[in-house]
């Protein structure tokens, strides 16, 4: 799949150009504002939500720019996505919900055995709604084997059914390998589970994640990714509300918001790409 991910990183390069924005033969913008489709008033609160988090997003590696600046950065597409909602408080729906009194990037959760770092966090009275967001990350394939830890310690993960482990450990004896990150989600869920429960919320979990232009056919790794979402739905949502959603979705509901035409049809243009036949 590398030569796929550098021809839509080729053609997200071309996109930004376009827009005047520079950035180098592997898609990193110069900076982290480089990357946003517009500097609005809560980018300040944002960014501090990510450094306080562990995704280590906007931290340089030695010579490298902080993830954040590449223009496939699934941190960053999230960050441009619901930049909105925190803009604009309570005037967008999200979820049937526009009340979201938290909305944090980067977001620590505790799964009991450990804590990981889910993109976005919204909750109110009634629900906590994590987000993962996924850029080119389902071109690569995923296993399971990191699932073996819960397995192991699942006497200190309170309040999660036997059916539960049944789960995992069935993803586990199939050595699972797809496009879907089977194990990040299940690991998202049980920390949503017991975020929600200390708050006393319903927990649900939103899969975001960007296709291109799917005028024609898509290539098979969406394909695959599609059938192996659809799978996984069926299997988690005896346990936590599972909704997967296409970033193009989630921008059409966006737009419906007058403030909100203009900056959508930026996100398009910076985001959104069509494949050459060959690559289909």
């Amino acid at each position: 799949m590398q030569d796929l991910r550098q021809e839509i990183i080729g053609l997200l390069i071309e996109n930004a150009t376009k827009l005047g924005i520079e950035s180098d033969e592997k898609g990193y913008v110069n900076s982290l504002e480089d990357n946003l489709v517009e500097k609005l008033t809560s980018w300040n609160q944002i960014k501090n939500d990510l450094a306080i988090g562990d995704g280590k997003e906007l931290s340089c590696n030695g010579a490298n720019k902080p993830k954040f600046c590449a223009l496939h950065s699934s941190a960053a597409l999230c960050v441009n996505s619901f930049m909105p909602f925190v803009e604009y408080p309570n005037q967008l729906s999200f979820l049937e919900e526009i009340n979201y009194t938290e909305k944090v990037f980067g977001k620590k959760l505790d799964t009991g055995v450990g804590t990981l770092t889910i993109d976005l966090l919204l909750s109110n009275k009634a629900y906590s709604v994590g987000v993962t967001s996924k850029f080119l990350e389902t071109l690569s394939l995923k296993k399971t084997k990191s699932l073996a830890t819960f397995i192991k310690q699942k006497k200190l993960i309170e309040g999660i059914p036997d059916s539960f482990f049944n789960l995992i450990q069935r993803y586990l004896d199939t050595k699972y390998e797809g496009y879907l990150d089977v194990s990040q989600l299940i690991k998202h869920t049980l920390g949503l589970i017991k975020y929600a429960k200390s708050n006393h919320t319903r927990p649900k979990l939103v899969y975001m994640y960007w296709t291109p232009d799917d005028t024609g056919s898509l290539p098979a790794s969406f394909i695959k990714h599609q059938k192996e979402l659809e799978a996984f739905s069926g299997e988690i949502r005896p346990f936590i509300d599972f909704i997967p959603m296409r970033y193009e979705d989630l921008w059409s509901e966006i737009e419906k918001m007058e403030n909100c035409h203009e900056y959508i049809s930026k996100l398009r243009n910076k985001c959104q790409i069509t494949l050459s036949p060959e690559e289909v």
